[in-house]
């Protein structure tokens, strides 16, 4: 009898620490188009065979009302069937096929010439390469450069004749933005020589360079112009440009300036918001421009983590010195698309995309494995309609849903009261056979 007893209270203590993690809810049906609010019709152009990929590319429409992730889009045919797809994000691909052993020769300082100077030598020739990374450890510079190569360090061959790296770092705001890289033309050079101008200021400390072959396909991008509206902030010594997408949705990660001042450098920090009363720190970068006769470069765009909200503003801290004039904002976006197997189900034709659904997750299709060994370079495309209520949305109604999801803990909290009294008659029990006293 003890030993029933004690079994039945380890089942139950058991299933106790398991509760939180399960629920006596009805698993969802397979057609779960009732909880999705819009959908678009998908209108294919050509005359796409079975099997070949269709693409479309997704309208502000969809950013305003779907999830932020866009983990509740769906496809359907004219059944109502689910058609897989994957989400393609058309953002710039960079492949780096090797980084070179290189040796680094000749590191040295030409004070006559005015600039830093070293050579990368492959140990032979042949190596494609179109990209070099100059690693120093000094901090606050702006530099012009210059790149040669050549197969016998006599006779140089110019590569690239204007390239500029730039250092700006703030230890107190624990700011740091830097770019030392150079791209030039594909070569196959045993040496590549580089020249660093100091332009009157103190040498670089150069520690050494990393070569390598980059291929790159450049990003598919929209560009808008918004409104926006420039302040002076006195207190703070900053110019505040404030911008209006006029919807939220768009997924923006680089903004723009557009300025027809030269020779300054400013820190410019980005924020988000929704109602333009509250405001959250989203990017940071540092623009200039320089237009002497010893360094000629410019960024005038600002990056920050991609945002999708109505509102952004970007400080820009002046110090002492006077606003820069601001004579037009841009922002940019990565362009996102779907790609699906056209007629591979039973209902061919008339396609949807719903979408409009916080609580869906995103799908796990097998076309995401074999999606690359597809004809990627061959896409029918599309346009979707405008967008339409679906007849089929029902919202959920809280009442209606299982007793254990409106009270999550009361599973949980009946077990433990089972566990509590199942307890207390074994320690009777256990006193009463004199097991304990």
């Amino acid at each position: 009898m003890f030993k029933k007893i004690l079994r039945a209270v380890s089942v139950l203590a058991i299933l106790g620490i398991m509760a939180p993690n399960f629920s006596l809810a009805t698993p969802p049906s397979i057609d779960q188009r009732p909880l999705w609010q819009y959908y678009k019709n998908i209108n294919i152009s050509g005359n796409p065979a079975k099997g070949d990929l269709v693409k479309i590319i997704l309208d502000q429409g969809v950013f305003n009302n779907a999830k932020k992730d866009l983990g509740d889009l769906r496809v359907a045919d004219r059944g109502g069937n689910e058609v897989p797809y994957k989400l393609i994000i058309e953002r710039s691909v960079f492949s780096q096929e090797n980084i070179y052993p290189v040796f680094v020769l000749n590191n040295s300082y030409s004070a006559e010439g005015g600039y830093n100077i070293f050579i990368v030598d492959f140990g032979e020739s042949g190596f494609l390469n179109s990209s070099l990374n100059i690693l120093t450890g000094s901090e606050n510079f702006k530099r012009t450069v210059e790149i040669s190569g050549s197969n016998d360090m006599a006779s140089w061959n110019a590569l690239k004749t204007n390239g500029y790296i730039y250092d700006y770092t703030d230890k107190v705001a624990n700011f740091k933005a830097q770019n030392t890289k150079i791209d030039y033309p594909e070569n196959a050079f045993r040496y590549i020589q580089v020249k660093i101008f100091s332009g009157g200021e103190a040498p670089l400390a150069i520690t050494g360079a990393q070569v390598s072959k980059i291929k790159k396909s450049e990003s598919k991008e929209a560009v808008f112009n918004p409104k926006y509206e420039v302040r002076e902030n006195s207190v703070k010594r900053t110019t505040e440009v404030v911008i209006d997408l006029s919807k939220k949705g768009w997924p923006i990660s680089n903004i723009m300036i557009t300025s027809t001042d030269e020779n300054f450098n400013r820190e410019a920090v980005v924020y988000e918001s929704s109602d333009k009363n509250n405001w959250r720190r989203v990017g940071e970068d540092y623009i200039f421009t320089y237009n002497t006769p010893k360094f000629a470069g410019a960024n005038l765009e600002v990056g920050c983590s991609e945002t999708s909200e109505r509102y952004l503003k970007i400080e820009i801290y002046n110090g002492d010195n006077s606003p820069i004039s601001i004579t037009g904002i841009s922002a940019k976006t990565i362009l996102r698309s779907i790609a699906f197997q056209y007629g591979m189900e039973a209902l061919v034709g008339e396609y949807k995309l719903y979408y409009g659904n916080p609580k869906a997750n995103f799908p796990e299709y097998d076309l995401e494995k074999f999606f690359p060994y597809l004809d990627t370079g061959k896409y029918f495309s599309s346009l979707l309609s405008q967008e339409q209520i679906n007849s089929f949305y029902q919202e959920e109604d809280p009442l209606a849903l299982p007793i254990t999801e409106r009270i999550p803990y009361l599973a949980p909290g009946i077990l433990a009261l089972a566990i509590l009294m199942m307890g207390s008659m074994v320690f009777r029990f256990m006193k009463k056979v004199g097991v304990v006293k």
